[in-house]
């Protein structure tokens, strides 16, 4: 129903391409098997060499640097997956797409300081087995996406938001004052 994969974030970075080559490789052979038309666009400047690779012998997985539009970019008909393998403080990107409300696939390690609840906000997923699973399901149902995708950009907006996070910062600063 031309609900495509997408992964946006800085392909420069080595660790970064060589979790989604590793993906590119194990994972998305096994989704397209299960589901023909699936595609999956990278959004994001200069990828490294191995990864460009990939991207020319595969003319279902789309390369993107830049858009115009993000907004308008964003809120097509996607599965966002964050197949990285690495924690480094708050998943921006991740929070970005859960507000927009894209549904996300991702490693435990995706949602690192984000009190989401598997299976309800996003799909968290502990081997490749599970992620593969995951992804087809969402590609597969369309009425799910839009489930977790609006209960996603629903929590990500109530805890997340610059005016929760803003109240919370308040509060600490009246704690200090008034010490």
């Amino acid at each position: 129903d031309g609900c495509g994969m997408l992964y946006a974030g800085p392909l420069y970075v080595p660790c970064v391409s060589e979790n989604l080559i590793k993906f590119i490789k194990h994972s998305y052979p096994k989704i397209r098997e299960q589901v023909p038309g699936a595609q999956l666009t990278l959004l994001g400047k200069n990828p490294i060499k191995a990864l460009r690779k990939l991207i020319a012998e595969d003319r279902s997985i789309h390369h993107v640097d830049f858009v115009d539009d993000y907004e308008e970019f964003m809120n097509r008909d996607w599965v966002y997956i964050h197949p990285q393998h690495g924690a480094a403080g708050y998943k921006t990107k991740i929070q970005q797409v859960m507000a927009l409300g894209l549904p996300v696939v991702g490693t435990e390690y995706a949602f690192t300081g984000l009190d989401m609840l598997p299976g309800e906000h996003c799909y968290l997923c502990k081997t490749d087995d599970e992620f593969i699973e995951n992804v087809i399901r969402l590609l597969r149902d369309k009425a799910l996406r839009s489930r977790i995708g609006i209960a996603s950009a629903q929590r990500i907006r109530n805890r997340h938001s610059i005016e929760r996070i803003g109240e919370e910062m308040i509060d600490v600063y009246r704690g200090i004052a008034g010490r």
